[in-house]
């Protein structure tokens, strides 16, 4: 996104919010050793191959040197290249080893990289926190896999009891965080109230992000991430959800709840018409094409709870024929 863009994104956020007012001008010294001290010291090295437990110990050495450096950052717009690497350990979730498909990719960023993303998240967070979605439950101290179960249930066990039943459709994005679309998310943080200083910290947050592969002692060369949140960061988790933020505005009849890139939508049900309502998947999927992200459709299940003996059947249109 060029910066003509992004700065028409912004006037379009103070035309709907009122205000850009979502800004970072710099840490101070306790928020980076805040993020110090809550580095967890047996975590692997990053790129830079020093050990998380040196800054932790050092923190009142270093934490001085490296808020000079953050503000340098903040005030330029700028995050270091060096920063933007990251290093990715396939771990064996299977049985096979021969398989790759039994591997899961673990990313490790540098530790100052984590530290300033932590320090920098701490503080967008509280700023964005009133304007994310109710129905998110992924990635917030207040939420959890948990909160987004009750929720979930409270809904459906009174329909259920009352001798009613309850259609539920589960969706899933396909490799979500790897697909999202940089200028389409930068339009998003604009959309919440980011500053057009901020979007350019951001910018260069994103940009020309590497990786590289570390395995059996041997590494392969880097390469580029042109799409996608940085996995393994701080700053990725809350990027993403900002950027399915809306996405629950474009549900009309149904309800439903999101925990990071899983959806539910369900409604209590008793004709065909509700089912029809049902059908919000139409308008979900159209989002989702606007925002470039892929549903995956083996995942699309559709569910009825209900102890009724003869209970309302519909065949709900897949993510496939759509």
């Amino acid at each position: 996104m060029s910066k003509l863009d992004m700065e028409a994104a912004v006037n379009q956020a103070i035309g709907k919010n009122g205000a850009a007012r979502v800004h970072l001008e710099q840490l101070k010294l306790d928020e980076v050793l805040y993020a110090l001290q809550k580095l967890k010291p047996k975590k692997s090295t990053g790129p830079d191959d020093i050990p998380p437990y040196i800054y932790k110990d050092c923190r009142l050495v270093l934490g001085k040197p490296l808020l000079y450096i953050f503000n340098q950052c903040l005030a330029e717009a700028v995050f270091p290249d060096r920063w933007k690497t990251t290093k990715v350990v396939p771990v064996l979730k299977g049985k096979s080893a021969s398989n790759v498909d039994q591997y899961r990719p673990v990313a490790v960023l540098s530790t100052p990289a984590k530290v300033l993303e932590a320090a920098v998240h701490k503080s967008i967070l509280s700023q964005v926190n009133v304007q994310l979605s109710y129905e998110q439950h992924g990635f917030r101290s207040d939420r959890s896999t948990s909160s987004n179960l009750i929720n979930y249930m409270n809904y459906i066990v009174p329909e259920v009891d009352a001798g009613g039943q309850v259609h539920v459709a589960f969706l899933d994005y396909k490799k979500a965080f790897d697909l999202v679309n940089n200028d389409i998310l930068l339009t998003k943080l604009a959309g919440v109230g980011f500053t057009s200083h901020l979007l350019t910290f951001f910018a260069s947050y994103m940009r020309n992000r590497k990786q590289y592969i570390e395995y059996a002692g041997c590494r392969s060369e880097n390469y580029l991430t042109r799409s996608g949140v940085s996995q393994g960061s701080n700053l990725g988790p809350l990027q993403f959800i900002l950027m399915i933020n809306d996405l629950p505005t474009v549900v009309k009849d149904a309800h439903c709840t999101l925990f990071a890139d899983d959806l539910k939508l369900y409604l209590a049900v008793r004709n065909r018409e509700d089912c029809q309502k049902l059908q919000d998947i139409d308008r979900v999927v159209a989002w989702s094409k606007h925002n470039n992200l892929q549903f995956n459709i083996t995942k699309f299940i559709t569910m009825t709870f209900s102890r009724v003996l003869s209970p309302v059947t519909y065949q709900y249109q897949n993510l496939e024929s759509m």
